[in-house]
């Protein structure tokens, strides 16, 4: 009987496993890349009034227009 190839061995014997690492590294590096920008985008826009402070200005109409009676 034949013994059995494990697959590592079948890998390397076509000469593939640079060029599969190589594939593999840019696969996850797109992935994280994707992920990152996209974690980033959620943070900038869930908390702009943070990173973009608008100025505050209390105007004297604002102040008339109060009900005063109560």
């Amino acid at each position: 009987m034949k013994p059995h190839k494990s697959m590592k061995y079948m890998i390397a014997k076509k000469q593939v496993l640079i060029p599969l690492s190589a594939c593999f590294f840019i696969i996850i590096f797109l992935m994280l890349n994707f992920l990152f920008n996209t974690l980033r985008q959620l943070t900038q826009t869930a908390f702009s009034e943070l990173f973009d402070p608008k100025p505050f200005y209390l105007s004297l109409l604002f102040i008339l227009q109060m009900n005063t009676n109560q």
